[in-house]
């Protein structure tokens, strides 16, 4: 594997370098580069459970931003899966469209989406690994659809051992986000190694994230903007702060609080700011970029 054509190695590098960083910042609580590793090491303890080759195959995450999902997202690059984000405020027939769809072999759930795991996996005759890497037991509907392996988070490994995998390559795809649907069926989009690694090389040119940056994660974890978000950040061993869904409203007060450096937004947040009189010179002395 050339590590420079993975976006697998571009958290993994960064993790060997400042392990001690704040990798993640989410619900309050803070994660080292070395801590999200190893979580997200666990959890592919128990995706590779499956009696099978996961090299090229779909991971489904089922959950909002949470600790969970992105040791999960990480998990999937290190196997070489494919991650699909799922979400909670989807009907229940899109997301079980969208693991039907990719043939989903794996499926981690955050402790808040159990009950809708539940429904989505009743829809399932074929065998999923699933995965509750942050609930200490299983929920106890899992006796009713036996087909499928569960693991929580005390059946999870540490291995220390584990490199990303050794097949990846730049042509390797990483992510699947679906589209709206709103001109019909939602449509499967798939992003490789090339081409998130070439959108990170562009942005570079236009800023220069550091170590000491704090950068938000606004977006939901089913668009596009979310992936920006995280390996800008990760790329340079900077500090991702996920922040809540009403963030946009709250923007001045978090950017002070937090001493936030790098703010990632839709441009109505500045519209939002105006109205509220906080957009005034020298108002967010700590920040360095915004968009």
């Amino acid at each position: 594997m050339d590590s420079k054509n993975t976006v697998a190695n571009i958290f993994w590098e960064s993790a060997d370098k400042f392990p001690d960083n704040i990798a993640l910042w989410v619900k309050g609580r803070q994660y080292s580069y070395e801590d999200l590793r190893q979580k997200s090491v666990a959890i592919t303890s128990a995706l590779s459970k499956y009696e099978g080759d996961l090299f090229g195959e779909h991971l489904a995450i089922l959950g909002k931003k949470s600790l969970s999902s992105y040791s999960s997202i990480l998990a999937s690059l290190f196997l070489g899966m494919i991650y699909t984000p799922l979400s909670s405020r989807f009907p229940l027939e899109r997301n079980v469209y969208m693991i039907q769809k990719v043939k989903a072999k794996g499926l981690v759930v955050s402790p808040e989406c159990c009950d809708i795991a539940k429904d989505i996996l009743a829809q399932f005759e074929q065998s999923i690994v699933v995965v509750f890497p942050e609930n200490s037991n299983l929920p106890n509907w899992v006796s009713d659809f036996p087909q499928h392996q569960y693991f929580c988070s005390k059946d999870l490994v540490k291995n220390n051992n584990l490199l990303p995998s050794s097949r990846l390559t730049s042509q390797s795809s990483i992510y699947n986000l679906f589209t709206s649907g709103s001109t019909g069926t939602p449509k499967s989009v798939i992003v490789t190694n090339r081409n998130l690694l070439s959108y990170i090389k562009s942005i570079k040119k236009l800023m220069t994230i550091t170590p000491e940056d704090k950068c938000t994660q606004l977006f939901d974890l089913t668009f596009d903007p979310s992936v920006h978000d995280m390996f800008i950040c990760w790329d340079a061993g900077a500090a991702l702060y996920s922040l809540p869904s009403q963030a946009s409203s709250l923007a001045g007060r978090l950017v002070n609080e937090l001493e936030l450096t790098v703010w990632f937004s839709p441009p109505s947040t500045a519209a939002v700011l105006k109205a509220q009189n906080e957009l005034t010179p020298k108002s967010f002395p700590s920040l360095r970029y915004s968009s």
